[in-house]
């Protein structure tokens, strides 16, 4: 049996899935027996950390709790209410950011630094895949530790949370790189092609995504679009899993493989760069879990 652990993207959805891996490792679900990661986005810096703790919970929850505000993952703000923050938009992009990205995520790439050090892939002890774009050659890609062994875990931890247009790319072997959601949030695909048999994937998002007023400013529709994005991604991910049950029929020796599949509940609120007082995400997923697993 192969165990696999499928986290998707979603920016500040992650607290959800943090709070189902703390059940699922108290249920000694985790730990060492994990064979694979697969992750995109903040679902790639949750595996990431979770490879490097050997399957343990403590470290990724103490690094979630650490998060309060927004000025703890970015600089900058995004809004277009009026012609004053319209002005501080511009000077933002522009001047502050250098026309660079919209927000400077400089927060976030100091704590994936304290987190990571100098750790290299190939150093983790649990085998992690972890997608990403690579702007450079506009195709989808992954950074794998088992091939990928001499490159810095804090850069692809960078890289694959690199939202397009939003965050700073990031140049790993001097190619440009960003956020992985964007043509793959969920790499359930990867944990198929590595011979899962067991995998547990935790979603960021609902079944039926819940309708939000979305005022008609630009980049409100911009992070609606990634937002439906993300949700669009995830679910199309799924017809991986039916293609291969349908090869199943034609070639009974394919192993079957198990996915237990832990999401938000309906209606549940995305708001992927609010990470304001999101304890109660974490308590949500937490919750989750125990419905699911026990």
């Amino acid at each position: 049996m192969k165990k696999v652990i499928v986290l998707p993207g979603g920016g500040a959805d992650g607290y959800f899935q943090v709070g189902v891996l703390k059940r699922a490792d108290e249920l000694g679900k985790l730990g060492p027996s994990i064979d694979l990661i697969c992750g995109t986005s903040v679902g790639g810096l949750i595996g990431l950390k979770l490879a490097m703790d050997n399957g343990e919970t403590d470290g990724i929850c103490a690094l979630f709790a650490s998060i309060k505000e927004n000025k703890d993952i970015y600089k900058g703000m995004l809004q277009f209410s009026s012609i004053w923050d319209d002005i501080g938009m511009a000077s933002q992009i522009m001047k502050d950011n250098k026309g660079v990205s919209v927000l400077d995520a400089l927060p976030l790439h100091k704590l994936i630094d304290e987190t990571f050090g100098d750790m290299r892939m190939g150093e983790l002890p649990i085998h992690c895949i972890i997608t990403v774009v690579n702007l450079s050659k506009g195709i989808r890609a992954v950074f794998d530790s088992t091939v990928d062994k001499d490159v810095l875990v804090a850069e692809v931890a960078k890289a694959t949370a690199a939202i397009e247009g939003i965050f700073q790319g990031i140049v790993i072997k001097g190619d440009l790189y960003g956020d992985g959601g964007a043509l793959r949030n969920n790499p359930v695909c990867y944990a198929i092609e590595a011979g899962a048999t067991d995998i547990l994937l935790i979603g960021t998002s609902a079944d039926e995504y819940p309708r939000k007023e979305v005022p008609n400013k630009l980049l409100q529709v911009i992070m609606r679009l990634l937002e439906a994005e993300m949700h669009d991604n995830e679910e199309a991910s799924w017809d991986e899993l039916v293609d291969y049950n349908k090869r199943r029929e034609l070639d009974p020796t394919l192993p079957e493989v198990k996915c237990t599949d832990i999401y938000p509940p309906n209606g549940t609120p995305s708001d992927a760069l609010n990470f304001k007082n999101k304890k109660w995400l974490f308590e949500a997923g937490y919750k989750k879990a125990v419905e699911v697993l026990g």
